[in-house]
């Protein structure tokens, strides 16, 4: 479950688009 805000978009750029 990853959470909707970009808690860190390093790690994940995808859900700093999302």
């Amino acid at each position: 479950p990853e959470p909707k805000l970009p808690r860190n978009p390093l790690l994940s750029p995808e859900i700093e688009l999302t």
